[in-house]
């Protein structure tokens, strides 16, 4: 998730006719007067949407195309920063006023809008998409079986490793062969050993003292396995072997010596990639187009391979989040508002050309048939990297994100730091999240609104 060709920067509206390619929308959940027309010239409407940076910029290269569909629909984009976003609609929502009428909702936080009754109820909108979306996105625009968001990327998570450095350090480099080398993670640890030792390269970041994305790898390592901090009940399931296996794992690579100490695309993490000096990111599809933008001489160095599992044979694939489109329940254009997320994410064309044109990877599995996913990359040597990124979106596994996953996360923090720096055990560390998030979340309790 990243870049765009066009520059619009937060704060700025684009005023631009619109409509949508599509015969008319199923009805569902929305009243009869907010059921999409089989006519779309007959729609006329005006339509506001929030959305950060590449989302925005992604959105209004297809604007002209909407509006052949649907000429009588006029859009405003209203682009924020995404932490700002995120406040302004819990506000929005609080106040039932000042809001859009269609929103980008990041997967950490759609449960908490649709927790705090921000969001139109879309079931009937979204039934017949259902199995057109790989799987691992549904859990969280969903509550008692009903669905809020329609999603949009998928976040499927891979391990990003320098060639050269590989080879380097006498190790295969070709990214079957590295698959195979790091099949577990004890291969991992000894790889990276391996390159420590013969290239002086790190294996992989932290950002052990600013703790800013602490809890990011940890996350992708509990995510293979089909958790995070939540069950699909929302109650807080952290406290589990497989919690603690991977908290381990994590402080074992930095006693080991093979961490640099950097926040992701920091100042220091740039300059550690630019030099080659980090032979390994583990992070979701969107970490490609960072790195062409942060280490453009390094093109051809890279590779893509599966990242590593606790057993072998075992899971190698994690679902990063991503994000939706949804409808605020205080929205007075839903026909609108639907007929623009079913032309921008019910149909492989428009999906595809966003993925191209931003980097948005789709979870609209027709989107996979298209040629593109085949073609050669050659910033990671040529590898046809997008096909392997399908191949682990249709094999990660649902996972739950708390309706108040900010602050959640907030508290993994804390107490991981704390393990990190020997003032408590992984054991005791657990403890303390498992004890803190419970309270936090406890239904007498208001979700935090940032």
């Amino acid at each position: 998730m990243r870049q765009a060709k066009l520059i619009i920067l937060p704060g700025v509206f684009i005023l631009l006719l619109f409509s949508v390619a599509s015969a008319g929308a199923p009805s569902g959940g929305m009243s009869d007067k907010h059921r999409a027309a089989a006519n779309p010239e007959a729609i006329e409407s005006e339509l506001t949407l929030w959305a950060w940076g590449y989302t925005a910029a992604a959105i209004a290269a297809e604007l002209p195309g909407f509006h052949e569909a649907y000429p009588g629909i006029r859009v405003r984009i209203e682009v924020k920063t995404h932490d700002d976003m995120y406040k302004k609609l819990l506000l929005a929502n609080a106040s039932n006023e000042g809001g859009p009428d269609v929103a980008a909702l990041s997967g950490y936080y759609v449960g908490q809008y649709i927790e705090t009754n921000a969001l139109e109820d879309l079931s009937g909108r979204i039934a017949p998409y259902r199995d057109k979306i790989v799987a691992a996105k549904w859990p969280d625009a969903m509550r008692d079986g009903r669905y809020y968001a329609m999603p949009w990327d998928s976040g499927p998570v891979a391990l990003f490793y320098r060639r050269d450095l590989f080879a380097e350090a006498g190790l295969p480099s070709d990214p079957e062969s590295v698959s195979r080398l790091l099949a577990t993670w004890d291969g991992y640890l000894e790889a990276g050993r391996t390159i420590k030792e013969r290239t002086g390269a790190f294996m992989h970041t932290m950002p052990l003292e600013s703790t800013f994305g602490l809890t990011v790898m940890w996350e992708h390592m509990l995510a293979q396995e089909g958790m995070l901090y939540v069950d699909e009940d929302g109650a807080i399931r952290i406290d589990r072997p497989e919690a603690l296996r991977a908290l381990k794992q994590l402080l074992r690579m930095i006693d080991e010596g093979i961490v640099l100490d950097a926040e992701t695309r920091s100042q220091t993490w740039n300059e550690a990639l630019a030099e080659g000096k980090i032979a390994t990111v583990l992070e979701a599809v969107w970490m490609g187009a960072f790195l062409k933008d942060t280490a453009p001489e390094s093109a051809g160095l890279w590779g893509v391979a599966r990242m590593p599992a606790w057993t072998e044979g075992g899971s190698r694939a994690a679902e990063a989040g991503g994000s939706y489109l949804g409808i605020m329940r205080q929205s007075d254009n839903k026909e609108a508002a639907w007929a623009f997320i079913e032309y921008m994410l019910g149909n492989s064309r428009t999906v595809n050309r966003m993925y191209r044109y931003a980097d948005i990877f789709p979870s609209l599995k027709e989107a996979y048939r298209d040629p593109m996913y085949d073609e050669p990359e050659p910033f990671f040597g040529n590898q046809k990297t997008r096909r392997l990124f399908v191949e682990l979106a249709n094999e990660s596994r649902p996972v739950y994100f708390s309706h108040n996953f900010r602050a959640v996360r907030d508290i993994a923090r804390i107490e991981m730091f704390k393990a990190i720096k020997g003032r408590i055990t992984p054991e005791q560390a657990l403890m303390q999240m498992q004890q803190k998030m419970a309270e936090l979340t406890k239904p007498n309790r208001k979700p935090e609104e940032g």
